[in-house]
């Protein structure tokens, strides 16, 4: 059996929805895969990588690593938070958009989760999903052990 990775092309998106559909259908999840390629089939500068993987020529998996933006919030005072979340961010949510991103991240630690949950489900329509996901990091920065 031979298996390799490459990088993923625009005529493998096909292949790649499929993929998608399968793993929604088993995870109970709706995802779509990101836009990868413009029109003229250049990956788009949020996808740093694309590759899939190919076994006896049929691609059974693939990876994709989008560049998403997250929002850090410093400080305690809780005016200038609420003013922030209520003018600016939706100012800076157009903005990414405009940048094409799809989408954005906020982790909020879970002593002040009660501060800003309003706000973030209702206001800003931000589904909260450590209910479903486990959230992975690694800082690329630190050597590991």
């Amino acid at each position: 059996m031979e298996s390799h990775f490459l990088h993923l092309l625009p005529r493998d998106i096909p292949r790649l929805e499929e993929l998608c559909q399968e793993q929604n259908q088993v995870d109970g999840t709706s995802y779509t895969p990101p836009q990868i390629f413009d029109r003229e089939g250049r990956r788009l500068p949020n996808i740093p990588i694309a590759m899939k993987r190919v076994c006896n020529g049929q691609i059974t998996q693939a990876y994709i690593f989008e560049a998403i933006p997250e929002v850090m919030s410093f400080g305690l005072d809780v005016r200038s938070s609420a003013q922030m979340l209520h003018q600016e961010l939706p100012a800076a949510m157009w903005i990414l958009e405009q940048l094409g991103f799809r989408g954005f991240r906020s982790l909020v630690p879970l002593s002040r989760v009660d501060l800003w949950q309003k706000t973030m489900n209702k206001r800003l329509r931000m589904k909260r999903f450590d209910d479903t996901l486990a959230h992975f990091y690694r800082d690329l920065r630190e050597v590991p052990e």
